[in-house]
């Protein structure tokens, strides 16, 4: 007779706690794209930086990229902190998040854009923060 093959606590735990960071950073991505759509297709905005002959247009696909990439540097600074500050991690990490949020918005801010696009931008690293912060920092059971 054989014994079937349980999965582990840890392992269960590990899976559990990848999975939602992958929503996560799905989900930063989806609420800044919904950002953009609001102010791009409803508002009549076209998102875009730089002035003269440099103007940069920030479209969906710069949008998701951006986002993702972003969630993810986020996602491996969480897990090196848990790695090497375990114990405090999750509180050090959520200071260090929010210190980047506030630098981050000196980009849009500082940008030499219309007032509807900083506001459009600023809005965007919001959404994001707001998916990514308590999703990445809360604690699996």
């Amino acid at each position: 007779m054989t014994t079937p093959i349980t999965r582990s606590q840890p392992a269960r735990h590990l899976r559990l706690r990848r999975s939602r960071r992958v929503l996560a950073v799905g989900g930063a991505a989806a609420s800044t794209l919904a950002v953009w759509a609001v102010a791009n297709r409803f508002a009549g905005l076209e998102v875009r930086l730089g002035a003269g002959s440099s103007i940069q247009h920030i479209g969906p696909l710069t949008i998701v990229v951006v986002s993702i990439l972003a969630g993810l540097l986020a996602w491996a600074v969480l897990a090196l902190f848990e790695r090497f500050v375990s114990r405090r991690a999750h509180p050090a990490w959520v200071a260090l998040a929010l210190a980047v949020l506030v630098g981050s918005l000196a980009g849009p801010l500082g940008a030499g854009t219309s007032m509807a696009t900083k506001v459009a931008l600023v809005c965007m690293h919001l959404a994001a923060a707001a998916v990514l912060i308590p999703a990445l920092a809360a604690r699996t059971s």
